[in-house]
């Protein structure tokens, strides 16, 4: 695989599958994405997750072609968790899982204000196409997004978040609505810079393409193409990689019974 970087912290990396198609991978300027993430503390978004992951107690159920594995020598099992909305195997979806009624409100408010910088980034640099169809969706669909109990505060796209510590992901993709957002953040560090050395690499064997991360950069990727995350690059780093998502059944409501509304009837006459 090639390895796409910039060591200019004002250029970027984009990857098209076809001239006359969206961006399907964009990590943005390092300037960028420092400017949209808050200018200190960085420990507070490590903290929010780590405590999400002290309530998750045990990883979520991804499949074989979704392995997930440790970093390193450690016989700890791996975890990955996710936050927010889900599919339920009864049917619908549900706003969140109950084992993170408890998870305090600051630890809320942090998730939903990261969740908003990464919709925030979605908006400023996603192709106006991609824009379109999550608008469109909103004004068909009632579905649900990330959202925090005992308030009322809720994100405008994204469903859920999910995360790992010191984890890699075997190659796979995901059903997901539009495309994702993801990010590194790591442990021990408050503040990030320009200058920060990558901490691992996310990987997209079917484009031959690798490209390093550091704390805090803003990837946006189209989840459907196969994709993975390495190991970190150094085994001292204690790191946390977040992935910001919307399911395609979250929008589809995952209820066959519901009826359709006339706009959703008219909408479907239309379908080729």
């Amino acid at each position: 695989m090639s390895i796409f970087d910039s060591i200019q912290p004002n250029v970027g990396v984009a990857v098209r599958e076809h001239p006359s198609q969206s961006l399907s991978i964009i990590r943005l300027p390092r300037n960028e994405s420092l400017r949209i993430m808050p200018k200190s503390g960085m420990m507070n978004i490590f903290m929010a997750l780590v405590a999400c992951e002290e309530l998750s107690k045990v990883s979520i159920e991804r499949g074989k072609a979704r392995r997930i594995f440790r970093d390193g020598i450690s016989s700890d099992t791996p975890m990955y968790s996710s936050v927010g909305v889900q599919v339920s195997r009864l049917g619908g979806v549900l706003e969140r899982s109950p084992r993170y009624a408890s998870l305090p409100d600051c630890h809320w408010k942090t998730i939903i204000n990261m969740t908003r910088r990464a919709e925030s980034t979605l908006e400023s640099f996603a192709d106006t196409n991609v824009l379109r169809q999550l608008s469109a969706a909103k004004e068909t669909v009632n579905f649900m997004t990330l959202s925090a109990p005992n308030s009322h505060e809720r994100v405008k796209y994204f469903g859920a978040l999910a995360f790992g510590r010191n984890v890699f992901l075997r190659c796979h993709t995901d059903d997901d609505f539009t495309l994702s957002v993801t990010q590194i953040y790591l442990r021990g560090r408050d503040v990030y810079a320009p200058t920060d050395e990558p901490v691992a690499f996310f990987c997209f064997p079917t484009r031959r393409v690798a490209i390093p991360m550091r704390p805090g950069d803003f990837l946006i990727f189209d989840a459907t193409i196969p994709h993975s995350v390495s190991s970190r690059c150094h085994r001292s780093d204690d790191i946390m990689c977040v992935s910001f998502y919307l399911k395609s059944m979250v929008v589809g409501l995952n209820d066959n019974s519901i009826a359709l509304s006339s706009d959703q009837k008219k909408l479907l006459a239309f379908r080729p």
